[in-house]
């Protein structure tokens, strides 16, 4: 399980604390933090993990976008599977176990996320009425993928800000890789 992180500490607390908390359990996180303090890193190690029989790996690089987060992440992955979150996605818990489920008894190679954007105030409720809608969108956050496919996608574009899950995504479709919805939505 890949998590990039960058100065949201407090989302990172919920964002990990779901993804310790699954009823299948990781064997592996790997948090990938680019932010300038030492908060997330002070948090790890300040909490004894390791009666949870997860494996937490820690990569601290500062400046890191999105897709090197996610690369270095892969690179580090030692796994068959490999499940994606941001620190602002909170899945609930049965998301992995559902997904694997369905990358294990389906063909697909993919597991597509599915994020839906929680809006409160006024203005994030205009914000998202006006652009994505109020049903879940396709994510990389999420996503449980076989890591075996990257051989043949490629890894993330490393250069940019945004954009690079979706490019990801549709070199995935371009090289017909199979792939399906997981029904669990992350709420963001």
């Amino acid at each position: 399980l890949v998590i990039p992180c960058y100065e949201n500490f407090n989302s990172f607390k919920k964002s990990f604390s779901s993804a310790i908390n699954q009823k299948s359990k990781p064997e592996q996180i790997i948090i990938i933090d680019s932010s300038n303090s030492d908060n997330i890193r002070e948090y790890i190690q300040k909490n004894n993990y390791d009666n949870l029989s997860i494996e937490i790996i820690y990569h601290h690089e500062k400046n890191l976008y999105p897709g090197k987060a996610r690369n270095i992440g892969l690179e580090k992955n030692n796994n068959e599977i490999v499940a994606f979150l941001d620190t602002q996605t909170k899945p609930n818990s049965t998301w992995l176990e559902r997904g694997i489920q369905l990358l294990e008894n389906s063909e697909s190679h993919i597991i597509w996320g599915s994020t839906l954007f929680d809006a409160h105030s006024f203005l994030q409720k205009a914000v998202r009425a006006s652009t994505y809608g109020a049903k879940p969108l396709q994510t990389i956050p999420g996503t449980i993928i076989q890591s075996s496919i990257i051989t043949k996608i490629g890894y993330f574009i490393e250069s940019v800000r945004a954009g690079e899950d979706v490019d990801w995504m549709r070199r995935a479709e371009s090289h017909n890789i199979l792939c399906r919805n997981n029904p669990s939505e992350l709420n963001y």
